[in-house]
């Protein structure tokens, strides 16, 4: 009797899988191939961020606002609000003209050991920020060892913030439901839009980092197979079609088992938000 309900629980989670419709999290899926990079989901634990880090925040948050205002902002992405009667097209008739595209540098680095997506992650982002740091540098302060554990998004959104608070920037984050919303994947594109503009207040560019969960049978990235499970964390560094599609630079790339993954890659935001269902990502 056991084994045959682990059988039919283990079938309705690849079923499941595949449709993408659990409206909360299903139980993990321990069938992770090659990467396992990541720490899970959000923990009720994960302490509040210190006020000079919610002082900037707060502001990047009211600056987004004010230049999003003009706007109205679909999954597909940033729309003229003289548009609003089709709300399935994203380019502006007249008056305040949304941005196409915008990419910041390219400074894709692979990741060194096979559980450092994150600390990959992290060091392409603060270096965007004009901020040096090697991998090993940043897997200690998350706390992780080559072919160790993955590393929590939690603890990557502290440990960034405490590097850059003292610089004057911060990453917000964002924890999504397994089943991200239409809503979801709308803010989604907004903050893309925003965050790669610069329109922060101070006029800063902010890459974002995704925490990625393609279920086997999901959705999926490009390279990675449709019928694995993986746990990753990638660095989004620009936007095309207003915010509708999310450039990616992927630490995998290259290594062994993932050689058809490109070290960059353009990928439909309303798809990418659905891939990091169940885990979230900091702007």
């Amino acid at each position: 009797m056991k084994e045959w309900f682990a059988a039919l629980i283990g079938c309705a989670i690849i079923l499941a899988g595949a449709q993408q419709g659990w409206a909360s999290p299903p139980p993990e899926d321990t069938s992770t191939i090659g990467l396992d990079g990541d720490g899970g989901r959000r923990r009720a634990d994960d302490p509040a961020p210190p006020l000079e880090v919610e002082r900037i925040l707060a502001s990047r948050r009211v600056a987004r606002l004010e230049a999003l205002r003009s706007f109205s902002v679909t999954p597909q992405g940033v729309v003229a609000k003289s548009e609003l009667s089709s709300a399935s097209a994203v380019t502006p008739l007249s008056g305040d003209v949304p941005t196409f595209s915008s990419y910041m540098v390219t400074n894709w680095q692979r990741q060194q050991c096979s559980n450092w997506c994150g600390p990959a992650s992290m060091r392409m982002a603060l270096s965007h920020m004009s901020v040096v740091k090697t991998q090993s540098e940043l897997a200690a302060s998350v706390g992780t060892t080559c072919g160790g554990t993955g590393t929590y998004l939690g603890t990557m959104h502290s440990v960034l913030n405490g590097i850059g608070s003292g610089r004057g920037f911060a990453w917000d984050i964002q924890w999504l439901p397994y089943t991200p919303t239409s809503a979801d994947k709308s803010a989604y594109s907004g903050r893309l839009y925003v965050s790669i503009l610069g329109l922060t207040g101070s006029g800063r560019r902010y890459p974002l980092i995704g925490n990625m969960y393609m279920v086997s049978g999901g959705p999926h990235a490009p390279g990675y197979s449709g019928t694995k499970t993986y746990k990753h964390h990638v660095e989004i560094n620009g936007f095309k079609d207003y915010g509708g599609t999310s450039q990616v630079q992927d630490p995998a790339s290259g290594m062994s088992g993932f050689e058809a993954v490109p070290s960059t890659y353009h990928i439909e935001s309303d798809k990418l938000v659905t891939i990091l269902g169940a885990r979230g990502y900091l702007y």
